[in-house]
């Protein structure tokens, strides 16, 4: 028993020498931005993914944009939902096919146009995505309380810039 202690340690010990060593050693990729914001986006999804685990939610993060899309804007086609979500079809698609398997929305003909699908969210889907609200606005509150107001909003500022400017087409 001492014996696996002994190496785990030295296992543990390894590792850590190995970060200081990219760290260390690794100053131009630290100091990019780039970097550090797929730092922070690693954080992020570990925290909500705890939160979604702790209700026993099976979602993916990458699901919730177009959860959202459907609770704030309501019924509508899943190309709305592509083209505001900045998703692929085929994408969107899976998602909503997850969705219908859970029972979170619905899908009925467009009674104007037979062509299109008008997704709708159920109840259930609607309380999810308030869980999921109330949720993602506690994890921002935990994950930025080291940041002051007048640091949150020029973060904001700073990120809807960068998003702006680089919006995919």
């Amino acid at each position: 028993m001492n014996n696996l202690v002994d190496v785990s340690t030295k296992n543990n010990f390894a590792a850590m020498n190995d970060f200081e060593k990219f760290y260390g050693n690794a100053k131009k990729i630290r100091d990019l931005i780039f970097f550090r914001f797929g730092l922070v986006n690693r954080i992020m999804c570990i925290q909500a993914n705890k939160s979604f685990k702790k209700h026993g939610l099976e979602i993916d993060l990458t699901q919730i944009p177009v959860l959202m899309m459907l609770h704030y804007l309501g019924d509508t086609t899943q190309k709305d939902i592509a083209e505001k979500a900045d998703r692929d079809k085929s994408s969107v698609q899976r998602t909503i096919s997850y969705f219908l398997k859970h029972k979170w929305v619905e899908v009925a003909a467009d009674p104007f146009d037979k062509r299109k699908l008008i997704v709708h969210l159920t109840k259930e889907g609607k309380n999810l995505a308030t869980l999921i609200e109330d949720e993602m606005i506690s994890n921002n509150e935990e994950l930025f309380s080291c940041l002051t107001e007048d640091e949150k909003s020029t973060l904001m500022t700073l990120l809807a810039k960068i998003e702006m400017n680089n919006r995919v087409k």
